[in-house]
């Protein structure tokens, strides 16, 4: 991995380092000087690690290059699009030697991924079954997944977990591409219409806005203060609650691009608070990638900063796409 970092103050990143079969990570910060380059050895650095998730509190002047050799040919790849689902193109075959797709289970669980192949005009060619192991990688070659299947132009990847996937090919001319990932159509969930929901996010623009989180709201005292809270900005305050595993019918980034499901919910809604305690603050992307500490160690939310920003409707939050 090299990093650049193009500002004039030394800055740092944190890289998490997901290995298989465990739920442990290893993590390393590293600091990049001012107008400087680090190269990372990401294999001496973690031998069994599959994937690596880099975060970092700054929003400009670093830029990242992850290198990897592939039969023998040097190629680079970073993508920050992690979702349910991922569409992946596939160059036309009569350019390629071969094409193949390499996609990594983020979650803290094992996976069963829905992988289906369609032709340019959008026609359903052919639906393939994999298992991806916890923190896994599957790679392989776009005609083994589908044998006998020709003219394919893209791939529709979905999981329950968040994903990351590639293209990788290499054109007759001897050349090695990849490609990343983009968005597919937002996973689909189940909302119980009983509860009134609301989008929490950053109501300032910043480093974070890409990150938001849903609740979900039976009470009338907390659904009218909800609501008084964004008729009136004054009134924003801390959403405490307690968290549990899975996504719960309804929580999902909806200001992230695929409007991804998380793994995790707040199951038990505690009110509003002008304060909180630091240990429980933090946002929805740290829980997401941290669930074990987050679920079992703190047992709860109370982000500073977050506060509602809007109501939804039940379907918004089953479709993930958002109304005018």
């Amino acid at each position: 991995m090299i990093v650049t970092n193009s500002t004039s103050s030394e800055r740092a990143i944190s890289a998490r380092y997901l290995t298989p079969d465990v739920p442990s990570k290893t993590e390393q910060t590293y600091v990049i000087r001012a107008n400087a380059l680090l190269r990372v050895d990401l294999r001496a650095e973690s031998p069994s690690a599959v994937s690596l998730l880099i975060e970092s509190n700054v929003s400009g002047g670093l830029g990242f290059r992850v290198e990897f050799e592939f039969q023998g040919i040097t190629g680079f790849q970073l993508t920050n699009l992690a979702s349910q689902s991922l569409i992946l193109d596939i160059p036309a075959e009569n350019t390629l030697d071969w094409a193949g797709v390499a996609i990594s289970n983020l979650g803290e669980t094992p996976d069963e991924l829905t992988i289906s192949a369609y032709g340019e005009n959008g026609n359903l060619l052919g639906v393939a079954s994999r298992s991806v192991s916890l923190h896994g990688v599957i790679a392989q070659l776009v005609a083994e997944l589908f044998p006998g299947v020709d003219s394919i132009a893209y791939l529709h990847v979905e999981g329950e977990n968040r994903l990351l996937g590639m293209t990788l090919s290499r054109i007759k001319a001897g050349s090695f591409l990849s490609y990343p990932a983009h968005p597919g159509s937002p996973k689909v969930l189940d909302p119980n219409p009983d509860f009134t929901y609301f989008l929490v996010g950053y109501p300032k623009f910043g480093v974070r806005t890409s990150e938001s989180y849903v609740i979900a709201l039976l009470d009338p005292e907390h659904i009218a203060q909800a609501r008084k809270m964004l008729a009136d900005p004054s009134e924003r305050k801390i959403v405490v609650g307690s968290i549990d595993r899975g996504h719960g019918g309804h929580n999902r980034n909806l200001t992230e691009v695929g409007q991804s499901a998380y793994s995790w919910h707040v199951d038990q809604f505690q009110g509003f608070a002008d304060f909180a305690v630091e240990i429980c603050d933090g946002g929805p992307m740290s829980v997401e990638f941290d669930l074990a500490y987050w679920i079992e160690t703190v047992g709860q939310i109370c982000f500073w900063t977050p506060t509602v920003v809007r109501e939804l409707t039940v379907e918004e939050v089953r479709t993930g796409v958002l109304g005018e």
